[in-house]
């Protein structure tokens, strides 16, 4: 069986804004804020974004540091937003190149990692960028909170969207991406039209005519799936945008396929096509 929290991001269209609000919410309201609140504000912001005007040494790569900005996009949702339905969205146009994450070298003189390279293990920046993407999928609600709660428990959903002719490092976000149940749209430019319309579609909405989902975002957060068994079958795993929950039990098989040793997990997002 499973169960999440259908509809709208956020829970019901007509909650109150600060309902199921986490301790620093009033502190957080300085950087998140309704729609309805900043539309005109954010609006002006985009208008007006220009290409950064800080010279870069030729022989150098543009200072990125992705992997920084998606930790404190996701730790603000994490105290803002506990168990409420957020997406995270990062566009991008390269390689993070700066702090943790980094993927690689601002030298250009050092060649992004390869195939082969990968294979011989022999890129230093693989594995740690990848432990730290995984870690901001897994990180707990807090020091003291019990192991299931981490981002993808909280029902947070981190999408990227890369355009670039280059690298952008997809293989190392892969597992942050995956077990929040996130999008992964990788195209040449932001002027295309895969970007364009993957874009929108993330934000499509149930027909008008539906019943209780009319209007709605086709979208849903917070989801869990538990999988019950009679005595003579055990269950190995779970294949899919999943994160598990650690739910032991007679029907849970020494045999692992996908995220095994449970029979529960949780989906921090779901569509229509999960």
């Amino acid at each position: 069986n499973g169960q999440g929290a259908p509809g709208a991001p956020g829970g019901a269209p007509n909650a109150p804004a600060n309902q199921m609000a986490g301790p620093g919410y009033n502190v957080l309201q300085r950087f998140l804020l309704p729609v309805s609140e900043c539309s005109f504000t954010l609006e002006s912001i985009l208008e007006d974004v220009r290409k950064d005007p800080w010279p870069v040494p030729s022989d150098k790569r543009v200072a990125r540091c992705t992997g920084c900005a998606l930790s404190v996009a996701t730790g603000l949702v994490d105290l803002a937003m506990p168990r409420r339905g957020a997406r995270v969205m990062l566009f991008t146009g390269g390689p993070c190149t700066s702090g943790p994450g980094q993927i690689v070298s601002r030298l250009k003189t050092e060649d992004m990692r390869s195939h082969a390279d990968l294979a011989k293990n022999a890129e230093s920046l693989h594995k740690p960028a990848c432990e730290f993407y995984a870690s901001l999928a897994h990180r707990r609600q807090g020091k003291n909170a019990p192991a299931g709660t981490a981002t993808t428990a909280a029902a947070h959903v981190v999408d990227v969207f890369a355009c670039s002719l280059d690298q952008v490092g997809m293989l190392e976000m892969r597992e942050l991406v995956e077990a929040t149940g996130g999008l992964m749209v990788l195209g040449d430019s932001f002027g295309q039209s895969v970007f364009k319309e993957s874009l929108r579609r993330v934000f499509n909405r149930y027909p008008d005519d539906i019943p209780e989902d009319g209007g709605k975002m086709s979208m849903a957060f917070a989801a869990s799936l538990e999988v019950l068994t009679s005595r003579e079958f055990k269950v190995s795993g779970a294949i899919g945008p999943v994160t598990s929950l650690n739910k032991k039990g007679p029907n849970v098989s020494d045999i692992e396929i996908g995220k095994g040793g449970t029979s529960a997990w949780s989906l921090g997002g779901i569509d229509p096509s999960t």
